[in-house]
């Protein structure tokens, strides 16, 4: 029979306490408010009115009260292109007034 030595007790080095360092609180550099630069107002320049069929009447057929409105429009237009604004807008109401 194979013998062995008597065994004291099975001693392990003592461990301490296994310690990490300290963590604190984890801290990011403080960051300001974050800014982009001040935007200047994103407009564009003001415009007379400008007068326009309505695109749904595009290619449409011409009805009498639709040429009406093209030929107070074209009237509109030269009395605006001379100066008499006055005469273009009422030009220009009126053409409205037809397409609505």
């Amino acid at each position: 029979t194979e013998v062995q030595a008597p065994r004291g007790q099975e001693v392990q080095a003592p461990r301490s306490r296994e310690v990490q360092a300290p963590r604190g609180q984890e801290v990011q550099a403080p960051r300001g408010q974050e800014v982009q630069a001040p935007r200047a107002h994103e407009g564009q320049a003001p415009r007379g009115q400008e007068v326009q069929a309505p695109r749904a009447l595009a290619g449409a057929k011409a009805t009498p009260s639709i040429a009406k409105a093209r030929t107070l429009i074209s009237e509109a237009e030269k009395a605006c292109k001379e100066g008499k604004t006055t005469v273009a807008t009422e030009k220009a109401k009126a053409a409205m007034e037809i397409l609505k």
